[in-house]
């Protein structure tokens, strides 16, 4: 595992190395410069008000701030457009595994070869690496 890696918070792991489609790019910047301050960062406070725009609203509230508290955000924090776009893709991922039902097609079958590659075998490449405990659940949900 990368040096770099066993230093960052969940967030700065998301921001740095969550990758979006060009279409879920477009969602997330829309949504960000609608709720970005004046820094251009989102602040806590509304955070949770944008994710639930990313999902027009279906989502309930309680879910997301699931996501806030998983993802070991601070009140004081704020985040960039980056950041915000590894959130929210987390999130849907994260919700995903929530709402799929058992019926449904194999969840691997839906992420790209390049993902199950780079997460395959993660508690064998996790094992004697010291990380966060919130970045190594993070991990274990993507």
């Amino acid at each position: 595992m990368n040096i770099l890696v066993l230093a960052l918070t969940p967030k700065e792991y998301l921001g740095k190395y969550c990758r979006v489609n060009s279409r879920r790019y477009t969602l997330y910047k829309r949504i960000f410069d609608k709720y970005k301050d004046i820094e251009a960062e989102l602040n806590m406070e509304v955070l949770a008000d944008a994710l639930s725009d990313a999902y027009l609203g279906t989502i309930d509230n309680r879910l997301i701030r699931q996501v806030i508290v998983l993802l070991d955000l601070s009140s004081n924090e704020k985040v960039t457009f980056t950041q915000f776009s590894g959130i929210a893709a987390f999130s849907e991922r994260y919700f995903f595994n929530i709402f799929r039902r058992y019926d449904d097609i194999d969840s691997q079958l839906q992420k790209d070869i390049l993902e199950i590659l780079d997460f395959s075998s993660l508690k064998w490449k996790l094992l004697g690496v010291n990380i966060s405990p919130s970045l190594r659940q993070i991990l274990t949900l993507i």
